[in-house]
């Protein structure tokens, strides 16, 4: 008899009008000890099934709530990801041909504003975000801080966010 596949996606209800939506299942590739760590311990941009963020925590598999809950994880961003999700933004709006086109020049000065504000923030261009799955959203996992060095990222992992501890 041959072996059944397991599915890669299954259905749940989004929470948004009832909708029902088809997302990935957790997958080995996805479990913790196989993402690279830093620190004590902390995944350092894990691979994530699509649509983590925006699965209901009660509709998460039982396996992917035992192994992510209560486990801070760390995710870059770059000034480079950032503007390439701009103009990706505005391609698509220019396809559409809808009211949130933008001329050439318009562009050019959102992105360059956005960038001196971007690197007043996060100096080295990169932002660490930290995010944990504990409970503090009910779709998705909670924001601890953004912050501008792998080591203030680590720490934020290893004590928690600043507003948890005031």
């Amino acid at each position: 008899m041959p072996k059944q596949k397991t599915p890669t996606t299954r259905m749940i209800r989004s929470g948004f009008e009832d909708e029902t939506v088809e997302i990935d299942t957790y997958q080995e590739k996805h479990w913790p000890h196989h993402q690279k760590m830093v620190g004590a311990g902390f995944p350092l941009d894990p691979s994530l099934r699509h649509w983590f963020d925006q699965t209901p925590n009660d509709e998460r598999e039982p396996l992917e709530t035992e192994h992510w809950w209560g486990l801070p994880f760390i995710q870059t961003s770059t000034w480079a990801d950032m503007e390439k999700h701009s103009r990706d933004v505005q391609g698509r709006h220019r396809e559409e041909q809808n009211q949130f086109v933008k001329s050439d020049e318009q562009l050019e000065a959102e992105i360059a504003d956005h960038k001196a504000k971007w690197f007043a923030a996060w100096p080295t261009g990169t932002r660490y975000d930290v995010r944990c799955l504990d409970g503090g959203a009910w779709d998705r996992s909670t924001g601890w801080g953004m912050v501008g060095s792998l080591e203030a990222a680590i720490d934020v992992c290893k004590n928690g966010p600043d507003w948890r501890r005031r």
